[in-house]
């Protein structure tokens, strides 16, 4: 739900439950959220499966399946070979160690790229959003489909100043979408949303004057028309029960967010590419008439007025001469002082003009997002969205989806179904009958065999004797289970396998001894490409993740804040190239002026499409890697002969990863005698001297042959 609520509409009382737009609005989302629950009633159920096959625990049998087998006195056993298949996929997500990173587009300045990876990475640390992606994609490897929500929230916030981006994770049973939207991010769908639970205390506190809609309970389910149950929607069944208590009950909270077509206003910067939102053309307009005057005074700043022998000029402020007037360089003069002023202010609104040149308002058309929260089919509050982005606040992954219906959305356990409930069947199926024929019965004569009731008593136990008449009874003897049995058995259990994904070397369960070491790299290899259309889904859509979180640091996130949450997260890895700290020179490795940082965090502020995310591995193989990079790079700048400078020395250094104590001493062994070179003669400048002399030397002949002239 949106923490930071926005103005309401002007002209509509949302919440009073008898408005006009009220009314509007509820026939409205009545309609969306009878679309999704028509729509995803089967795939809900299917997902639900999901989660009970994973889990197990007693889940994985059908209450109908075990009560019949239960009822012959058979054990219903469960051998769960579905979680270790979720295991292994989510484990080598977990070993992934991804990073977001930020490029410019073009080739501008790359500190810009740096300070928003820095920012994102910031951003992300101090959230702890890892553990919620790893939530998200264990979500997406069982169902096929995990949730992220992100926003700004300033109630109950770590900073009560400028408040935290909060990253959740929604569970995809409670989640609503459009079953209509077709793009992999779901952003072109009419609507979005949630279904929370709230408890009575919090509801009072934050809808003051609704305390008769606080009633505990699934009222979905309770309705004239039932849409979805509390178990439907992803409560457990042990808290089911405790939801309709009156002091400790909680109350079922709908969050709707839909798109609505509208006209919007923006300021557009040509030669940037930036945008800013406006209310109207005319405060559009407004802004950019304070932009011309504000620029043009500042270009006209330096520009002085000098009265001299009833003479004006115009003069340099920093060096106090006047300012020419024409190519002989005789100075601009004036009769008198307001003709003067009259040129400086005419100067300063040519160069104002230059705004119109590169800025202009503009009308566009838009879906603009706005939100609704209602109990009980009445809506408590509403507003539009607190956003720039103009998207849901949710970002959905989608594990696999074959077709446009929702249905087709599956995570690797949908197809495990059918053959982890044979297994379970058969291998049960086989127990009972062991256990049937160890003592499967006796045939014994009426008369002249042994004494039934002693048979049936004591026929079954070790070393007791039976006594009979004239026949001996004979034990029954049931027909042995062939070996069809167990290998049907095996089958299903390397058929899990195979249908996973996942094959035997994966789990480390190949027998086969003459097998080569590269055969099963190979077939390790082969099975990690079965799984890379899912990996590949999970990073498109954490990048979405990315940008989202981009743009809350860049709306919600002052200067301060950014330059103090990169600072904190510097303490333990800086964060800037070659391990510097991000707010320094990467040349002298000094610290940069505090008004560049300001400068350059409000560049980054203001910019949406100059920079492309993308997903960097920082694993230790991964810096290794870029460190051989380094080395081999250095290597070819000293074969031409070009000595490596202290900079780059300590760069190859933070590049290697070697333990901190190792690494300072050999920096300061290198700063030490860069020190002691410059207090020398520094044989390598006179070097470098030479070489400039011979250039010049070089240059002048080139310039001599080029203009025909003897040497």
């Amino acid at each position: 739900m949106p923490i930071v609520k926005p103005r309401k509409e002007k002209g509509a009382q949302y919440g009073a439950g008898n408005s006009l737009v009220d009314s509007d609005r509820l026939n409205l989302l009545q309609g969306f959220l009878k679309t999704y629950f028509s729509a995803t009633e089967s795939v809900r159920l299917k997902w639900a499966r999901d989660y009970d096959m994973t889990e197990g625990n007693g889940k994985q049998w059908l209450p109908r399946d075990r009560h019949k087998v239960e009822s012959t006195g058979r054990p219903a056993l469960e051998f769960n070979q579905v979680l270790p298949q979720v295991e292994l996929i989510t484990g080598m997500q977990r070993g992934l160690n991804i990073d977001f990173g930020a490029l410019p587009r073009g080739l501008e300045d790359r500190r810009l790229g740096e300070i928003a990876t820095a920012s994102l990475k910031a951003a992300t640390e101090f959230g702890r959003v890892q553990r919620v992606t790893d939530k998200v994609f264990d979500d997406g490897t069982i169902c096929g489909l995990g949730v992220w929500e992100v926003l700004h929230t300033l109630d109950d916030a770590d900073d009560l100043i400028w408040g935290d981006i909060t990253i959740s994770r929604i569970n995809p049973l409670a989640w609503i979408f459009d079953p209509w939207a077709t793009e992999p991010d779901m952003q072109d769908g009419a609507f979005m949303g949630k279904a929370s639970w709230l408890s009575i205390d919090d509801f009072n506190a934050r809808y003051p004057g609704k305390e008769h809609l606080a009633k505990p309970g699934e009222w979905l389910a309770r309705t004239h028309s039932y849409l979805a149950s509390s178990q439907g929607m992803g409560t457990g069944p042990n808290l089911i029960r405790e939801l309709y208590d009156t002091e400790t009950g909680r109350i079922r909270l709908l969050t709707v967010w839909h798109k609505v077509q509208k006209t919007i206003q923006l300021i557009v910067d040509k030669e940037t590419g930036q945008v800013q939102d406006v209310d109207s053309m005319a405060k559009g307009e407004e802004a950019l008439a304070k932009l011309a005057d504000l620029h043009g005074r500042e270009a006209t700043a330096q520009l002085g007025i000098l009265s001299q022998d009833n003479t004006t000029y115009i003069i340099d402020n920093q060096t106090g001469q006047p300012i020419p007037g024409d190519a002989q360089g005789n100075p601009l003069q004036y009769a008198d002082q307001q003709s003067a002023t009259d040129f400086v202010d005419n100067l300063a609104k040519q160069k104002g003009m230059e705004i119109y040149e590169r800025l202009e308002v503009v009308k566009r058309k838009a879906r603009v997002p706005e939100w609704t929260e209602m109990v009980w089919w009445e809506i408590l509050e509403s507003g539009k969205t607190p956003h720039n982005d103009r998207s849901y606040p949710y970002v959905p992954y989608v594990s696999r989806q074959f077709s446009d219906d929702p249905e087709s959305i599956m995570g690797v356990v949908r197809n495990l179904h059918d053959p982890q409930d044979e297994y379970n069947k058969r291998y049960s199926n086989i127990l009972a009958h062991l256990n049937s024929s160890a003592h499967s019965g006796w045939l014994n004569r009426r008369t002249g065999g042994a004494n039934k009731t002693q048979l049936e008593l004591m026929g079954s136990k070790p070393g007791i004797v039976v006594e009979f008449g004239s026949l001996a009874p004979a034990q029954i003897k049931p027909v042995e289970l062939s070996n069809g049995h167990f290998s049907m058995l095996q089958h299903g259990e390397r058929s899990i396998l195979r249908i996973s994904g996942v094959n035997a070397e994966m789990v480390g369960q190949t027998t086969q001894s003459t097998v080569s070491g590269r055969a099963i790299r190979a077939r390790q290899e082969g099975g990690s490409t079965i799984l890379k259309p899912r990996f590949r889904n999970f990073e498109e859509s954490q990048l979405d993740l990315g940008r989202m979180v981009l743009s809350r640091v860049q709306q919600y996130y002052p200067v301060e804040k950014i330059r103090r949450i990169i600072g904190i997260t510097e303490l333990s890895t800086p964060l800037g190239g070659t391990g510097q700290p991000i707010f320094s020179d990467p040349v002298t490795g000094q610290p940069i002026p505090d008004d560049a940082v300001v400068s350059i965090l409000s560049t980054m502020k203001n910019t949406r499409f100059d920079l492309a995310l993308s997903l960097e591995p920082s694993t230790a193989t991964e810096r290794q890697a870029q460190f051989e990079q380094g080395m081999q790079l250095a290597g070819l700048l000293t074969a031409s002969g070009k000595p490596l400078g202290t900079q780059t020395m300590q760069a190859m250094i933070d590049l290697s990863q070697m333990p901190t104590r190792l690494a300072e001493g050999l920096k300061r062994d290198a700063e030490q005698e860069a020190n002691a070179n410059s207090t020398q003669p520094n044989a390598q400048n006179e070097q470098i001297q030479k070489m400039i002399a011979s250039q010049k030397t070089s240059n002048a002949s080139g310039a001599a042959i080029a203009a025909g002239m003897p040497q």
